[in-house]
């Protein structure tokens, strides 16, 4: 699976073979996604070096990638994001809603799937007792 960053360079999931990938399905339209990215934005900027965080956004809602810079610098949220232009990653990982938050073993199997809103739910303490069993 390859992605692009919002300045056009790709990322592939085997380059993080080795590692927990964290990949959290949203949108800037998205009320729940919004709400809990201040949550994956800690979580990614505290991420031990044994993991790798990703913001996948598929641009559904119109948003182009300088909408979504802009959002990310306007509420100060330090996520790496990635693009999934044709929606492949929705399709081969049946993405079914938004968010939807899926962890990926060492090995590149996904493990864990949760969709919904979680921040209300310790989004950000999930993610770190998820990611440190995965490893």
């Amino acid at each position: 699976m390859t992605f692009s960053t919002l300045d056009g360079h790709a990322v592939r999931l085997t380059d993080y073979r080795g590692k927990v990938v964290v990949l959290n399905f949203w949108g800037v339209w998205c009320g729940p996604c919004v709400r809990e990215m201040p949550e994956l934005a800690d979580f990614a900027r505290h991420a031990a070096t044994g993991s790798a965080v990703f913001a996948v956004n598929s641009e559904i809602g119109g948003e182009t990638p300088a909408d979504i810079a802009r959002f990310l610098h306007v509420h100060a949220f330090e996520v790496p994001v990635v693009l999934d232009h044709d929606r492949a990653a929705y399709r081969s990982f049946h993405i079914e809603g938004l968010p939807t938050t899926l962890l990926i073993d060492p090995q590149g199997i996904v493990r864990v799937r949760r969709m919904g809103f979680a921040a209300t739910a310790g989004y950000e303490g999930w993610l770190v007792r998820e990611v440190r069993a995965l490893r």
